[in-house]
Protein backbone atom coordinates (compact mmCIF):
# COMPACT_ATOMS: atom_id res chain seq x y z
CA UNK A 1 0.00 0.00 0.00
CA UNK A 2 2.96 2.62 0.91
CA UNK A 3 4.50 1.67 -2.41
CA UNK A 4 1.28 2.51 -4.40
CA UNK A 5 0.98 5.90 -2.55
CA UNK A 6 4.08 6.42 -3.27
CA UNK A 7 3.87 6.26 -6.89
CA UNK A 8 1.11 7.66 -7.27
CA UNK A 9 2.17 10.56 -5.43
CA UNK A 10 4.82 11.26 -7.81
CA UNK A 11 4.01 13.98 -10.36
CA UNK A 12 5.53 11.78 -13.04
CA UNK A 13 3.12 9.11 -12.64
CA UNK A 14 0.73 11.48 -13.78
CA UNK A 15 2.11 12.92 -16.75
CA UNK A 16 2.90 9.00 -17.53
CA UNK A 17 -0.85 8.46 -17.30
CA UNK A 18 -1.46 11.59 -19.64
CA UNK A 19 0.38 10.36 -22.70
CA UNK A 20 -0.87 6.91 -21.93
CA UNK A 21 -4.37 8.41 -22.79
CA UNK A 22 -2.83 10.55 -25.63
CA UNK A 23 -2.09 7.03 -26.73
CA UNK A 24 -5.35 5.25 -26.53
CA UNK A 25 -7.06 8.03 -28.34
CA UNK A 26 -4.22 7.90 -30.96
CA UNK A 27 -5.19 4.53 -31.71
CA UNK A 28 -8.78 4.85 -31.36
CA UNK A 29 -8.47 7.94 -34.13
CA UNK A 30 -6.15 5.58 -36.15
CA UNK A 31 -8.61 2.24 -35.93
CA UNK A 32 -11.41 4.60 -36.90
CA UNK A 33 -10.13 5.88 -39.78
CA UNK A 34 -9.29 2.74 -40.99
CA UNK A 35 -12.38 1.10 -40.83
CA UNK A 36 -13.37 4.40 -42.25
CA UNK A 37 -11.33 3.79 -45.31
CA UNK A 38 -12.29 0.14 -45.58
CA UNK A 39 -15.61 0.37 -45.33
CA UNK A 40 -15.34 3.28 -48.23
CA UNK A 41 -13.11 0.98 -50.49
CA UNK A 42 -14.77 -0.43 -53.74
CA UNK A 43 -15.51 -4.11 -53.60
CA UNK A 44 -12.07 -6.43 -55.34
CA UNK A 45 -14.87 -7.93 -58.11
CA UNK A 46 -15.51 -4.08 -59.30
CA UNK A 47 -13.25 -3.07 -62.64
CA UNK A 48 -10.58 -1.16 -61.27
CA UNK A 49 -10.69 1.00 -63.99
CA UNK A 50 -13.47 2.50 -63.31
CA UNK A 51 -12.69 2.90 -59.50
CA UNK A 52 -9.02 3.24 -59.33
CA UNK A 53 -8.75 6.61 -58.23
CA UNK A 54 -11.41 5.80 -55.42
CA UNK A 55 -9.35 2.48 -54.45
CA UNK A 56 -5.93 4.33 -54.33
CA UNK A 57 -7.64 7.38 -52.19
CA UNK A 58 -9.42 4.71 -49.58
CA UNK A 59 -6.39 2.47 -49.96
CA UNK A 60 -4.03 5.43 -48.78
CA UNK A 61 -6.63 6.81 -46.14
CA UNK A 62 -6.59 3.07 -44.73
CA UNK A 63 -2.37 3.32 -44.41
CA UNK A 64 -2.51 5.93 -43.22
CA UNK A 65 -5.09 5.10 -40.15
CA UNK A 66 -2.34 2.00 -39.35
CA UNK A 67 -0.18 4.32 -39.45
CA UNK A 68 -1.85 6.63 -36.57
CA UNK A 69 -2.61 3.46 -34.80
CA UNK A 70 0.91 2.58 -34.52
CA UNK A 71 1.82 6.33 -33.27
CA UNK A 72 -0.77 5.53 -30.79
CA UNK A 73 0.38 2.41 -29.64
CA UNK A 74 4.62 3.13 -29.93
CA UNK A 75 3.10 5.71 -27.13
CA UNK A 76 1.46 3.69 -24.33
CA UNK A 77 4.65 1.55 -25.04
CA UNK A 78 6.93 4.38 -24.08
CA UNK A 79 4.06 5.17 -21.16
CA UNK A 80 4.15 1.51 -19.79
CA UNK A 81 7.95 1.63 -19.97
CA UNK A 82 7.74 4.93 -18.17
CA UNK A 83 5.81 3.91 -15.77
CA UNK A 84 7.37 0.68 -15.24
CA UNK A 85 10.71 3.32 -14.05
CA UNK A 86 8.78 5.25 -11.88
CA UNK A 87 7.91 2.82 -9.64
CA UNK A 88 11.56 0.95 -10.30
CA UNK A 89 12.32 4.32 -8.30
CA UNK A 90 9.90 3.92 -5.94
CA UNK A 91 10.73 0.34 -4.87
CA UNK A 92 14.45 1.48 -4.91
CA UNK A 93 14.08 4.13 -2.56
CA UNK A 94 11.74 2.14 -0.31
CA UNK A 95 14.42 -0.60 -0.02
CA UNK A 96 16.68 1.85 0.85
CA UNK A 97 14.42 3.19 3.29
CA UNK A 98 14.02 -0.10 4.83
CA UNK A 99 17.71 -1.28 5.32
CA UNK A 100 18.15 1.99 6.69
CA UNK A 101 15.66 1.15 9.15
CA UNK A 102 16.68 -2.30 9.97
CA UNK A 103 20.26 -0.74 9.78
CA UNK A 104 18.99 1.58 12.43
CA UNK A 105 17.15 -1.08 14.58
CA UNK A 106 20.15 -3.25 14.55
CA UNK A 107 22.67 -0.49 15.57
CA UNK A 108 19.99 0.29 18.36
CA UNK A 109 19.34 -3.20 19.40
CA UNK A 110 23.49 -3.42 19.95
CA UNK A 111 23.54 -0.36 22.12
CA UNK A 112 20.86 -1.62 24.21
CA UNK A 113 22.50 -4.82 24.76
CA UNK A 114 26.13 -2.85 25.37
CA UNK A 115 24.05 -0.71 28.21
CA UNK A 116 22.76 -3.75 29.68
CA UNK A 117 25.85 -5.62 29.45
CA UNK A 118 27.58 -2.34 30.92
CA UNK A 119 24.33 -1.93 33.99
CA UNK A 120 24.96 -5.80 34.94
CA UNK A 121 29.13 -4.77 34.99
CA UNK A 122 27.93 -2.02 37.08
CA UNK A 123 26.22 -3.37 39.33
CA UNK A 124 28.54 -6.90 40.07
CA UNK A 125 30.68 -3.90 40.83
CA UNK A 126 28.81 -2.28 43.24
CA UNK A 127 27.80 -5.64 44.81
CA UNK A 128 31.08 -6.67 45.18
CA UNK A 129 32.19 -3.34 46.48
CA UNK A 130 29.42 -3.42 49.28
CA UNK A 131 30.50 -7.12 50.36
CA UNK A 132 34.37 -6.01 50.36
CA UNK A 133 32.92 -3.44 52.60
CA UNK A 134 30.73 -5.61 55.45
CA UNK A 135 32.87 -6.30 58.31
CA UNK A 136 34.04 -10.53 58.19
CA UNK A 137 31.52 -11.54 61.01
CA UNK A 138 32.36 -15.27 62.84
CA UNK A 139 28.25 -16.73 63.28
CA UNK A 140 27.44 -18.74 65.51
CA UNK A 141 27.73 -22.00 64.37
CA UNK A 142 31.34 -21.17 63.17
CA UNK A 143 31.68 -20.89 67.11
CA UNK A 144 30.37 -23.74 67.91
CA UNK A 145 32.11 -25.93 65.13
CA UNK A 146 35.58 -24.29 66.20
CA UNK A 147 34.94 -24.84 70.11
CA UNK A 148 33.61 -28.51 68.97
CA UNK A 149 37.02 -29.84 67.48
CA UNK A 150 39.40 -27.49 69.96
CA UNK A 151 36.93 -29.26 73.07
CA UNK A 152 39.38 -32.18 73.58
CA UNK A 153 42.60 -30.37 71.98
CA UNK A 154 45.58 -29.09 74.17
CA UNK A 155 45.41 -25.60 75.19
CA UNK A 156 48.16 -22.78 75.33
CA UNK A 157 49.13 -19.41 74.79
CA UNK A 158 49.21 -18.02 71.14
CA UNK A 159 50.70 -14.38 69.95
CA UNK A 160 48.14 -12.30 68.05
CA UNK A 161 48.70 -9.60 65.62
CA UNK A 162 47.65 -7.75 62.26
CA UNK A 163 49.19 -5.99 60.35
CA UNK A 164 48.81 -1.87 59.69
CA UNK A 165 44.84 -2.73 60.88
CA UNK A 166 42.33 -0.63 59.28
CA UNK A 167 39.06 -0.37 61.63
CA UNK A 168 37.68 -3.72 59.84
CA UNK A 169 40.56 -5.55 60.64
CA UNK A 170 40.65 -4.93 64.07
CA UNK A 171 37.39 -5.49 64.64
CA UNK A 172 37.88 -8.93 63.28
CA UNK A 173 40.90 -9.41 64.99
CA UNK A 174 39.19 -8.71 68.50
CA UNK A 175 36.29 -11.59 67.21
CA UNK A 176 39.40 -14.03 66.56
CA UNK A 177 40.65 -13.01 69.80
CA UNK A 178 37.45 -13.57 71.10
CA UNK A 179 36.58 -17.20 69.68
CA UNK A 180 40.61 -18.34 70.42
CA UNK A 181 39.73 -17.23 74.47
CA UNK A 182 36.40 -18.89 75.02
CA UNK A 183 37.89 -21.79 73.28
CA UNK A 184 39.99 -22.16 76.30
CA UNK A 185 43.48 -20.24 74.87
CA UNK A 186 45.47 -17.26 76.49
CA UNK A 187 47.24 -14.30 74.66
CA UNK A 188 50.73 -14.25 75.11
CA UNK A 189 50.91 -10.84 73.20
CA UNK A 190 49.24 -8.69 70.64
CA UNK A 191 50.98 -6.42 68.20
CA UNK A 192 51.33 -4.79 64.89
CA UNK A 193 53.54 -6.57 62.69
CA UNK A 194 53.47 -3.11 60.30
CA UNK A 195 56.23 -4.46 58.15
CA UNK A 196 54.44 -7.84 57.30
CA UNK A 197 54.45 -8.67 54.09
CA UNK A 198 53.84 -12.60 54.10
CA UNK A 199 51.52 -13.15 50.98
CA UNK A 200 48.20 -15.65 52.09
CA UNK A 201 46.53 -17.89 49.97
CA UNK A 202 43.25 -16.51 47.88
CA UNK A 203 40.58 -16.20 50.39
CA UNK A 204 42.41 -16.76 53.35
CA UNK A 205 43.03 -13.65 56.05
CA UNK A 206 44.22 -15.65 58.80
CA UNK A 207 47.81 -16.71 58.61
CA UNK A 208 49.65 -19.45 61.25
CA UNK A 209 53.33 -18.61 61.77
CA UNK A 210 55.68 -21.04 63.72
CA UNK A 211 59.71 -21.06 63.52
CA UNK A 212 59.66 -24.55 63.03
CA UNK A 213 57.71 -28.30 63.11
CA UNK A 214 59.20 -29.83 65.93
CA UNK A 215 59.25 -27.25 68.14
CA UNK A 216 55.93 -25.96 67.88
CA UNK A 217 53.06 -25.98 70.71
CA UNK A 218 50.72 -29.35 70.38
CA UNK A 219 48.15 -27.60 69.74
CA UNK A 220 49.30 -25.74 66.25
CA UNK A 221 47.35 -28.29 63.94
CA UNK A 222 45.09 -28.11 65.94
CA UNK A 223 43.98 -24.52 65.93
CA UNK A 224 45.00 -24.77 61.83
CA UNK A 225 42.26 -27.52 61.43
CA UNK A 226 39.57 -26.28 63.70
CA UNK A 227 40.00 -22.56 61.49
CA UNK A 228 39.47 -24.43 58.26
CA UNK A 229 36.66 -26.45 58.93
CA UNK A 230 34.98 -23.55 60.75
CA UNK A 231 35.04 -21.85 57.34
CA UNK A 232 38.27 -19.75 58.18
CA UNK A 233 40.46 -20.96 55.78
CA UNK A 234 44.36 -19.98 56.87
CA UNK A 235 47.78 -20.31 55.14
CA UNK A 236 50.70 -21.67 56.97
CA UNK A 237 54.33 -20.23 57.56
CA UNK A 238 57.22 -21.99 58.71
CA UNK A 239 60.52 -19.48 59.60
CA UNK A 240 59.67 -17.19 56.84
CA UNK A 241 62.29 -15.03 55.77
CA UNK A 242 63.66 -11.84 57.21
CA UNK A 243 62.12 -9.81 53.92
CA UNK A 244 58.87 -11.22 54.38
CA UNK A 245 58.17 -11.31 57.91
CA UNK A 246 59.89 -8.29 59.23
CA UNK A 247 61.89 -7.13 61.93
CA UNK A 248 59.30 -7.78 64.27
CA UNK A 249 59.32 -9.98 66.99
CA UNK A 250 58.73 -13.74 65.45
CA UNK A 251 57.06 -16.56 67.28
CA UNK A 252 60.18 -18.66 68.72
CA UNK A 253 60.94 -22.48 69.85
CA UNK A 254 56.88 -23.82 71.59
CA UNK A 255 55.13 -20.53 69.98
CA UNK A 256 52.76 -19.97 67.37
CA UNK A 257 51.51 -16.69 65.74
CA UNK A 258 47.99 -15.76 64.81
CA UNK A 259 48.15 -12.89 62.19
CA UNK A 260 45.10 -11.40 61.12
CA UNK A 261 45.60 -9.62 57.82
CA UNK A 262 42.91 -7.37 55.84
CA UNK A 263 40.06 -8.64 53.95
CA UNK A 264 40.66 -10.55 50.78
Amino acid sequence: MNLVVKVISSPWFWVDVFFNVVGAAVVFIGLRIGASAERLIPPTDFKPDIFADLVTRYRALMDRGHRIVMVGVAIEAVCGFLLCVIAGFAVADSSEKTASALLQAKNAGLLAAEVQQTNLVLRSTVAALEIKAQDRIITLEQREKFKRILRDAPKGPVMVGSRNPNDETKRYLDKVVSLLTNSGFTIQSSMNYGDNLLWLNEGSSIGIVIDNLTNAPPYTRWLQYAFNESDMPTTAFINPPVNQFGPSPRPGSNEVLILVVEKP
